[in-house]
């Protein structure tokens, strides 16, 4: 029994607009005493489960995971065991970094968008070096892994239908399966 746990802030965007996104984690933002408040009010409620967002800002400048906004997850893991709740961690994107530049190998056109993230080879080196990054960075630093409920890879997964490899009408796609789907063919696309 639980709920989500959300703050919302301006976030950038890769052509220098902004957007409002989560940001519980992010240096600057991370409020710990609101923090503590909700999950104590959570408790006394009778909730057991919290669901929590990381964006994109999890990635330092060297390529590597941002520490301070990793530590603020490790924060936020410990308040929730001492209140506890058990954490979902999920996501809508990779950052970009290094896991943009695995990604960038089979981008863009064979595979875009959320296509890429679940149909090629690429998505799948991608996600499983930054969840390896994540899960690593919080076992070095002694977070409390108990209190993790489940690792949601992806908050509503779904194809994105008007990108490729869906939009494309002519040529054999190979996916992540290991098999070729024809794109002028309906059944095939359906298949895939």
């Amino acid at each position: 029994r639980g709920n989500n746990y959300i703050r919302l802030d301006p976030q950038p965007t890769g052509d220098g607009e902004t957007h409002d996104y989560h940001s519980v984690f992010d240096p600057g933002l991370y409020d710990r005493p609101e923090i503590l408040t909700a999950f104590e009010n959570m408790h006394a409620l009778g909730y057991n489960t919290v669901r929590v967002f990381i964006s994109q800002n999890t990635l330092g400048t060297s390529n590597a995971l941002n520490e301070t906004y990793m530590d603020n997850i490790i924060d936020f893991l410990k308040m929730a065991k001492d209140n506890g709740l058990y954490v979902i961690v999920t996501q809508d994107w990779l950052p970009g970094g290094k896991y943009g530049q695995v990604l960038g190998r089979d981008c863009c056109e064979k595979f875009n968008l959320n296509n890429l993230h679940f149909l090629s080879s690429a998505g799948l080196e991608a996600n499983t070096l930054f969840f390896q990054d994540f899960v690593r960075y919080l076992i070095e630093h002694n977070a409390p892994l108990e209190a993790v409920f489940a690792y949601e890879l992806r908050n509503e997964m779904f194809f994105d239908m008007d990108f490729a490899p869906f939009s494309l009408t002519s040529g054999l796609i190979t996916a992540l399966n290991g098999k070729s789907y024809d794109m002028s063919n309906s059944d095939d696309k359906k298949r895939m």
